[in-house]
């Protein structure tokens, strides 16, 4: 069922093309483990810039959560 599941995640999101959404590059199955290989994404994540930098201003996090949006709407 697992295999079933990687495999239909594969096919569901490889046409995708947006650019908040890593790209799905290949698949398969290592000892029984089905694995998925995502492009590369340089920088750094959320939780890092808060510990570097502290808190965002309000118009930086308004931009980060429109950006998210219009990625779920896609």
């Amino acid at each position: 069922v697992l295999h079933e599941s990687m495999e239909q995640e594969f096919t569901n999101t490889k046409a995708l093309d947006n650019d908040g959404i890593l790209k799905i590059l290949d698949r398969g199955v290592v000892r029984g483990s089905p694995f998925l290989v995502f492009e590369n994404f340089e920088g750094e994540t959320l939780a890092t810039v808060v510990t570097k930098y502290g808190a965002l201003r309000a118009y930086d996090a308004l931009l980060i959560a429109a950006r998210i949006c219009r990625t779920l709407m896609y």
